[in-house]
């Protein structure tokens, strides 16, 4: 189980290196206007919380992007795997919460555009005695969202480069539907009551 864990520590520290040095897929195919964004997760995935739409609503609020004359795509990533830092690997040889996924963008007639891997780590930095701390006492809600984010800047860049912060955000703005008391009321008419 052990060398399990370190084989993965050290792919995924190996795949975020590597990830850095990648050219932006808009340098590579022209520019890429994202309209949507989907994500599955394999059925042996297992987190804290419901990865699938803590990863969809971070990725759809930074990747839906409006690029000028950008060719439309969507983009579909499949979450691998989940790996909250483990208090007995930081002390021994070093743990991360990792993020693992393979994503694919296809343009609106579904041909694929690319797919890669992106993984997204964090915590790594702590080990030791103060790592162990961080993983036993951290909250695993709270390091999905956090991961997510970061993973969905990640893919910002690795899509759009350096440009990613400064396109406009394509996001649908979200919507309250009204509740059922509110729609249901009808508007009534005030009476005027004479005063005497």
């Amino acid at each position: 189980m052990i060398i399990h864990v370190v084989k993965a520590t050290l792919v995924v520290a190996l795949a975020t290196l590597l990830a850095g040095c990648q050219t932006a897929l808009v340098d590579q195919f022209g520019p890429l206007s994202v309209r949507s964004v989907s994500v599955s997760t394999k059925p042996t995935v297992q987190s804290a919380t419901d990865i699938r739409s803590v990863v969809a609503k971070a990725a759809t609020a930074t990747v839906v992007k409006d690029m000028p004359n950008g060719r439309q795509a969507s983009v579909h990533i499949t979450v691998n795997g989940v790996n909250y830092k483990n208090a007995v690997m930081s002390l021994l040889v070093g743990s991360a919460n990792i993020l693992g996924t393979t994503v694919s963008v296809t343009d609106k007639s579904g041909s694929v555009i690319a797919e890669f891997p992106l993984n997204e780590q964090a915590d790594y930095i702590f080990n030791g005695v103060i790592g162990a701390a961080i993983a036993a006492t951290q909250d695993l809600a709270d390091v999905d969202r956090k991961l997510s984010e970061q993973y969905a800047k990640s893919l910002a860049k690795r899509i759009y480069g350096d440009q990613a912060e400064q396109l406009p955000s394509a996001a649908p703005a979200p919507t309250v539907a009204p509740s059922d008391e509110t729609s249901a009321r009808k508007p009534t008419k005030r009476r005027k009551v004479p005063v005497s």
